[in-house]
């Protein structure tokens, strides 16, 4: 891809995610004035909830779908992939939402909190349409279209907050937001599958769906996995500390995602075409240089929110979440760890199967309950980012160890190093060093951390970029002063 066009579609996706994920923040102070600590506790173990579904619901589908694209010989072979990947995802979600619906009572009493069994129950069939809609959006970034997934995606955005502010006011509490995001789901799914079977169709190849879901079979189980490192410790810290105390963490959990929206646009650019990268002339080169850049991205994002977010959650919550704050540095600096792994580990993915990083996503989420289930109940929340922390950086270094085994990508480890000694720092120093020094330290960390990250190209880093940035814009030596007549 030209890197102009990179760059627009980049662009898009961020202009998309700043506007549904700013629209999810800007609800925050909406939802923490209609509901007490509690609900909001219930609410976020519903969101949990969500997480892990959602895993399933996608059964592995997209993944497989972005591994086997680079195979397909043309533009047709292309298309009947992503028909048939789209058809089985739309079996198999039709095929779940009954019993995980019938299911929704029991799944009440057995959650930490015990939200509302209808609020179970819509959010369940919230994720049987999210199951339908993946393939879609993986077809348009596939083909380029950022400005259709970005507009459908925006308007899901809106009418759910429009609801829920409705759903709010009208007292319906957690039942109404959860509604809210059901129709805002349905919505978006009518759009799309629409869009999808004028584009490709729908089958049901059996050979071909059979290849599919054997790759995509051990991605379920690491995206379990995946969901014990991401949303296990709202459950556990809600079981054995209430969900008043839970709330807080989550607020805290809920402004470090802008970590993961910062990063976003680049991720969707970048993630499903890495294997087409690989395989490229000068491939492991190129792969490595682009997540280098990913690495130090994520670093100087969360660092970034370190600054900024508990400044905007003493502005925008009531001050009984205020407490979140001293809690934000350090859970976005688990998202710049979780961002390293993911950029850093494509050796993982270049076989036939995914049963390696399957095996590690499980042992690195072994790690965190065990973690929970010792540490929460000594040291409560503390204890809770630790083990997150823990089991975080065991995943990055076991998938960094396994994917330089099969494939040897030349990262700049040096400057590596010393983005994530800056980055430490700077995330010690904004929870720790007081409201003044800290920040000011914090921001010190993140321009390090910018002129180190290794940049596509010949340059090579940012620091000869901004040095000649400044260049051009100071005046030239003799410029001043000359007379126009000689």
């Amino acid at each position: 891809m030209p890197r102009s066009t990179a760059l627009r579609q980049a662009v898009l996706y961020g202009l998309g995610i700043l506007a549904t994920k700013g629209v999810s923040l800007a609800m925050l102070p909406v939802v923490t004035a209609h509901l007490p600590p509690a609900d909001y506790g219930r609410l976020e173990v519903l969101q949990a909830l969500a997480d892990v579904c959602s895993i399933l619901v996608g059964f592995g589908l997209v993944d497989a779908f972005y591994r086997f694209a680079g195979d397909a010989a043309d533009a047709d072979a292309l298309k009947r992939l992503a028909a048939t990947a789209f058809g089985w995802s739309m079996l198999l979600s039709a095929a779940i939402a009954g019993p995980i619906v019938a299911a929704a009572p029991l799944l009440a009493a057995w959650l930490p909190g015990e939200p509302p069994p209808r609020a179970v129950a819509l959010v369940a069939l919230t994720l049987v349409l999210d199951g339908c809609i993946q393939m879609p959006l993986a077809w348009l970034r596939m083909r380029d279209q950022a400005a259709r997934f970005v507009v459908t995606s925006v308007l899901r955005a809106l009418l759910q907050a429009a609801l829920v502010v409705v759903a709010l006011r009208a007292g319906t509490g957690i039942d109404g937001v959860a509604a809210a995001g059901l129709a805002a789901a349905l919505f978006q799914a009518a759009i799309l599958a629409t869009g999808q079977l004028r584009a490709t169709g729908l089958h049901l190849d059996l050979a071909m769906g059979a290849r599919l879901l054997r790759y995509a079979a051990p991605l379920v189980l690491s995206g379990v996995a995946g969901f014990f490192l991401a949303g296990f410790d709202r459950w556990a810290l809600a079981a054995q500390l209430g969900p008043e105390e839970m709330a807080i963490y989550a607020l805290a959990a809920k402004f470090a995602l802008v970590v993961g929206l910062v990063l976003q646009p680049f991720g969707m650019w970048w993630y499903p075409r890495r294997f087409v990268a690989l395989a490229g002339p000068d491939g492991p080169a190129a792969s490595a240089r682009v997540a280098a850049l990913g690495v130090g991205l994520g670093v100087a994002a969360a660092l970034a929110v370190a600054v900024a977010g508990p400044v905007a959650i003493r502005w925008l919550t009531p001050p009984v979440y205020h407490g979140a704050a001293a809690l934000l540095p350090w859970l976005a600096a688990i998202h710049a760890i979780k961002n390293a792994g993911d950029l850093m580990n494509v050796g993982c993915y270049v076989g036939r199967d995914t049963v390696l990083p399957t095996g590690i996503g499980l042992a690195s989420a072994g790690v965190l309950v065990a973690g929970l289930l010792a540490l929460v109940p000594v040291a409560g929340v503390p204890g809770a980012i630790g083990a997150a922390a823990a089991a975080w950086t065991l995943r990055l270094a076991s998938m960094l160890a396994a994917s330089q085994r099969r494939v040897r990508l030349p990262y700049p480890a040096a400057r590596l190093a010393a983005i994530a000694a800056l980055g430490l720092a700077g995330t010690a120093a904004a929870s720790l060093a007081g409201p003044a020094l800290g920040p000011l330290a914090a921001v010190a960390a993140a321009i390090g951390v910018v002129l180190l990250t290794p940049m596509p190209g010949p340059r090579g880093s940012a620091w000869p970029m901004l040095v000649a940035a400044v260049s051009r814009l100071l005046p030239r030596p003799g410029a001043c002063g000359r007379s126009s007549t000689g």
